[in-house]
């Protein structure tokens, strides 16, 4: 009997679809790299020099909680099975 594992390919479209997200997060890194707005003080870089609103601030949280909850909770399930 054929195991789940050995069912699941990658087809071109995905190697293709793959491909081009590594390209473009590539791209937007290299423009944030070249565009020469760099960042002078470690206050500037590491708290946007204190010009964020709250909306782009609480998305952030918002992923970042929902992120460690994505991680955390199927290994503490593994744990307690």
């Amino acid at each position: 009997m054929a195991s789940q594992r050995d069912s699941i390919k990658f087809s071109i479209a995905d190697f293709i679809f793959l491909t081009l997200m590594l390209l473009g997060s590539m791209a937007i890194g290299l423009f944030i790299a070249v565009r020469g707005n760099k960042k002078k003080t470690k206050e500037e870089y590491l708290l946007g020099g204190r010009h964020m609103t709250a909306f782009p601030v609480c998305i952030s949280l918002f992923a970042a909680f929902k992120t460690d909850q994505c991680v955390r909770r199927p290994g503490s399930t593994l744990q307690v099975a």
